[in-house]
């Protein structure tokens, strides 16, 4: 769902037979570690520890680990005395948030365009336009119609904004609200095994789904010019 999401875990993972400093010999021998190191690999995590954080008179290994899947936010790490038997790692990491950006469509209210402008714009066009219309290909006639119609539509037709991924701005609050009392029905339903509620969803949905062309068509009606 969040593919260029930052992944940062921190934790012991008590892996003493993978020897983190030497990759060509990353591990021993263990069938945990060996699929703990290709979970590592498969989800593209790189480990930033690299000095043993518990050392005795017996052993010394990285236990504690810091994987991540952007290992360039590390600006420092230090490793500091221990509190019990293991040492206590300090890191600076520096991630840069992403920020959202909410693109918008813009749509044009043609319910409320200046179409008297238009008409008499278009009649002082059409003498111009037909003037050298023999002159001209049939593919340049139809640009230069259609830039000036688009020009018109920009200048005497008031525009809105969207937002982009409104791919049905037609669906209300209301739509919504009736969408999950479907739901909840439906829902219910089954849970329930009841002939009578089963008739009740079916026209619950019906009624939902003539709202929904409601909202639809009113929107179109209110958006879109019909010629």
């Amino acid at each position: 769902k969040h593919p260029s999401a930052h992944i940062l875990l921190y934790g012991d993972f008590n892996f003493p037979n993978i020897d983190w400093i030497n990759e060509t010999q990353l591990i021993t021998g263990n069938a945990e570690a060996r699929e703990f190191v290709d979970v590592c690999l498969n989800f593209n995590l790189t480990q930033l520890v690299s000095e043993p954080t518990r050392v005795t008179s017996e052993s010394s290994n990285i236990l504690d680990l810091i994987l991540t899947n952007s290992p360039e936010s590390l600006e420092s790490i230090s490793y500091l005395r221990e509190i019990s038997d293991h040492k206590v790692i300090h890191t600076t990491l520096n991630f840069i948030p992403k920020t959202r950006h909410i693109s918008s469509k813009t749509i044009h209210m043609y319910n409320k365009g200046d179409y008297e402008a238009i008409n008499n714009e278009l009649r002082d066009f059409l003498p111009e336009f037909e003037s050298s219309f023999d002159s001209r290909s049939l593919n340049s006639n139809w640009l230069v119609f259609r830039d000036k119609i688009f020009e018109l539509t920009n200048t005497y037709i008031p525009k809105m904004n969207l937002p982009a991924n409104q791919n049905i701005p037609w669906f209300s609050k209301l739509s919504i609200r009736q969408e999950n009392k479907r739901n909840v029905s439906f829902v219910l339903r089954n849970v329930l095994v009841l002939r009578a509620h089963g008739r009740s969803t079916m026209l619950q949905k019906t009624h939902i789904m003539l709202q929904f062309e409601v909202q639809n068509r009113r929107f179109i009606a209110l958006t879109y010019l019909k010629f």
